[in-house]
């Protein structure tokens, strides 16, 4: 199992899902702590100020009353001048910057403020100036303040922002009470300066933790993501791993949370169609199989429409065999019924010398086609010539260069008829079980084609002279006579006996005579066309060849040789030299005649003209025509 270790450098969709993912997570974290940060913040801030806000609000009042309580004698007996020493004595305390006596009409009484600072234009000297609260206080205030507080709410406290202090004010106004009478009131105003410091000092405090919080929850968030999303780092590794075929691909996440169970059902997804892919494989290589086990059996069968030779028959469907089998070379041999050994009988491949010239002959239970066709049973050789099973014969120096064999009986009605064998399998590769199935397969059926030749071959030939028989020739000449209709062909017929053959039968006997219709249908077999010229015995000792697409002469001359071979044969059989002679006749379609049974006609007068001329001789249509109007001229 593999487990990849890196991808290319080179920007993808997963790779923006993966940083953005990871960010959008940093980003989202840090935002909530700092929101949640910034909120508590604000929130302390608020607090803190509206504490520190009612605590001076709260000494104020407790002051202010204080103040109230130890003066009210001197504002009735208006002792103005121990209130003045009373204000010069509390002005100069922290944080209250004025303080006002007021009459019982809200007049004032004293007042007094801190002492202020300005810098002189013209001197640049710093200079000390004494305020009083009344010229920097709305007079409307005053009044308001004064006209607030009674027996039934003796104080009353407001915070405003003055322009001249700026700053913000805290005054506390204090009603001077007897009883129920008000003889007067106190003003004295606090001011909020300190606490503002104080509170901007908390906020730059908060800011610093705020900023020290963001640090810190950028680190955490950094290592919680990393944490989520390394897992899902490797499911997106593993994704792209998967799309680009590495199907064996699995993710090592072990962990017990969803993203384990994620990546393990990830692996389990992986797994499965790996399976799937390889049982698709399996598939397809069973179905391409199949194909070419069915295309060869196709061309198999296409084969023997082909032509009728069995020979030829043989190597066309070794050429197939050895294309479907991905082979150099093959042979095909038949058990020769007389012998009872195996005689090559089809041979085909690459850089081979011709069947012609290298006759194989194995005998049953010789090297691995003999010990085949003994057993019936495949053999696979992928050790070739090393095989102790393979026979290394000296004249054969090509047996060193087979490096691999298969070969498999044919097999009709559970007797062997001969062995399918091929070579070297192409691309340095070894045959295996598939290949010798499918060999098997076309071994069977190439076993029933040729049982199927032998009997087609029996039924058409005479049994004596391997010929055709005479109904058989009848259907090919029939043949002929349509393709030379239809194509505008013209084709040839030879007809000829042999001369005395009747005499010679009584000289000799009836054996004799046989041998002599054996070894003729054999010169007459080896002079024609192969898979072109159609000769069959006729009848007894007359014999006919149908010669497609031949003219006239072109059929005389063939004759002619025909004739010369026969009368210098030496025929076997007894103790001297026996030569016999023939007579023949040739004919032509359309020339000579219009129809099949007028072409026989013509043809067979051509031969027995021959024979009333003296025999051993070769007459067409055309010349025993035109000697028969020169005979017939001179009566």
């Amino acid at each position: 199992m593999q487990v990849l270790k890196g991808f290319s450098k080179t920007a993808t969709v997963f790779d923006a899902v993966k940083f953005s993912l990871q960010y959008k997570l940093i980003i989202s974290f840090v935002v909530i702590i700092a929101f949640a940060i910034c909120a508590i913040s604000i929130i302390n801030v608020i607090s803190f100020r509206g504490y520190h806000y009612k605590q001076v609000q709260d000494e104020g009042l407790i002051l202010t009353e204080t103040l109230a309580r130890g003066t009210i004698q001197a504002v009735i007996d208006k002792s103005f001048s121990s209130l003045d020493e009373f204000v010069e004595s509390l002005k100069e305390k922290q944080n209250i910057e004025y303080i006002i006596f007021l009459d019982d009409d809200g007049k004032v009484i004293t007042q007094g403020g801190k002492d202020i600072k300005k810098k002189d234009l013209s001197t640049g000297e710093w200079k000390t100036q004494t305020i009083r609260p009344t010229d920097i206080i709305d007079e409307e205030i005053n009044k308001k303040a004064f006209d607030e507080v009674n027996y039934g709410s003796p104080y009353k406290s407001q915070t405003y922002y003055n322009n001249f202090y700026g700053s913000l004010i805290n005054e506390t106004t204090y009603a001077l009470l007897i009883g129920k009478k008000k003889h007067g009131a106190v003003r004295v105003g606090f001011s909020l300066e300190h606490v503002d410091d104080e509170i901007m000092g908390h906020i730059l405090r908060s800011i610093l933790i705020a900023i020290l919080a963001i640090v810190i929850g950028i680190i955490t968030g950094y290592y919680l993501t990393k944490k989520i999303t390394g897992p899902l780092e490797l499911l997106v590794k593993g994704t792209k791993a998967i799309s680009e075929g590495h199907l064996d691909y699995r993710v090592q996440v072990k962990t017990e949370d969803e993203l384990g169970i994620l990546a393990s059902a990830f692996n389990q997804m992986s797994a499965n169609l790996l399976m799937y892919m390889e049982n698709l494989r399996k598939a397809n290589l069973l179905l391409n199989r199949r194909i070419n086990e069915l295309t060869l059996l196709y061309d198999v069968s296409q084969a023997v429409n082909q032509t009728d030779d069995i020979d030829e028959l043989l190597i066309i469907i070794l050429d197939a065999i050895l294309k479907g089998i991905n082979s150099e070379k093959g042979s095909i041999m038949l058990i020769d019924e007389k012998s009872g050994s195996l005689v090559l009988r089809a041979l085909k491949g690459d850089d081979i010398i011709e069947k012609s010239k290298r006759t194989q002959i194995f005998k049953i239970g010789e090297g691995i086609a003999g010990l085949v066709a003994q057993t019936g049973k495949p053999v696979m050789a992928n050790k070739g010539y090393n095989d102790p099973r393979f026979i290394v014969r000296q004249e054969r120096q090509e047996d060193y260069n087979v490096k691999n064999l298969l070969c498999v009986p044919m097999i009709i009605n559970d007797k062997v008829i001969g062995i399918v064998n091929v070579t070297n399998k192409r691309k340095g590769k070894e045959y295996d079980d598939d290949d010798m199935g499918l060999l098997t397969t076309l071994a069977t059926q190439l076993a029933v084609i040729i049982e199927r030749s032998r009997l087609h071959t029996l039924a058409i030939t005479d049994g004596l002279t391997q010929l055709y028989i005479h109904r058989y020739f009848q259907i090919r000449l029939d043949e002929e006579i349509l393709r030379s209709e239809r194509y505008g062909y013209q084709f040839a017929l030879i007809m000829f006996d042999i001369d005395h053959f009747k005499k010679f039968n009584d000289t000799y006997g009836h054996q004799q005579g046989d041998i002599v219709l054996i070894e003729v249908a054999k010169i007459v077999r080896e002079s024609l066309r192969t898979n072109v010229d159609i000769p069959a015995r006729y009848g007894g000792e007359e014999f006919a060849i149908i010669l497609p697409e031949q003219s006239s002469q072109g059929a005389k001359i063939y004759a002619e040789r025909l004739r010369k071979l026969i009368e210098q044969k030496e025929f076997p059989g007894q103790a001297f030299p026996i030569h016999v002679t023939i007579s023949l006749g040739v004919g032509t379609f359309p020339l000579d005649a219009s129809t099949k049974q007028e072409l026989i006609k013509r043809t067979d007068q051509a031969l027995y003209f021959a024979k009333e001329h003296g025999r051993n001789q070769v007459w067409t249509v055309q010349e025993m025509e035109k000697k028969k109007s020169e005979e017939s001229s001179h009566q």
